[in-house]
């Protein structure tokens, strides 16, 4: 029973790391199609936004620089840039 637990786990583990690894890809393409500058960091790992959002696409997290309010999502965080913007 206890191997099957493990495999569960790896399973789970290398979904969790292909899910990652996929945000980091997509997230790019998602700022440059809303024309959003950013800059990378660590190979993507971490994108600073508009010189005002750090964002780590990994996980999702975006923190506010100025507000220090944290939120989760790239759509979130086009968004929330849109609306500093106006």
């Amino acid at each position: 029973m206890s191997d099957d637990i493990a495999d569960h786990y790896a399973a789970l583990k290398e979904r969790s790391r292909h899910k990652r690894q996929s945000n980091r890809d997509y997230a790019p393409i998602v700022l440059q199609r809303e024309g959003i500058s950013y800059i990378s960091h660590n190979g993507g790992a971490h994108l600073v936004v508009e010189h005002r959002f750090d964002y780590w696409p990994g996980t999702g997290l975006f923190m506010d620089r100025v507000t220090k309010l944290q939120h989760r999502g790239v759509r979130a965080l086009v968004q929330r840039v849109k609306g500093c913007r106006s």
